[in-house]
């Protein structure tokens, strides 16, 4: 299990739907686009966030890791462009 320090979260990519509700198929991403990730483990420092909670990212911003066969990245706090209600 990752434990993040100060104001850094880890994050796994949350599942992106593949069909939106008219059938039309969606593709790829863009690389620089926000996609969702789920909040895994947070550091001691941030403020506002919950393990479970999807939040969107620019996923290219942080540090790329594997944890027990799962792929994520841990990313600072400020990095987070806003949290799914």
């Amino acid at each position: 299990m990752i434990n993040p320090t100060k104001n850094n979260v880890y994050l796994v990519q949350a599942e992106q739907k593949k069909t939106t509700e008219s059938g039309i198929i969606l593709t790829g991403n863009m690389d620089n686009s926000a996609i969702p990730g789920k909040v895994e483990a947070i550091g001691p420092d941030v403020v506002g966030l919950e393990v479970g909670q999807t939040v969107y990212v620019r996923w290219k911003t942080g540090l790329p890791v594997t944890d027990e066969g799962q792929m994520g990245v841990i990313i600072s706090d400020d990095e987070i462009l806003g949290v799914v209600a």
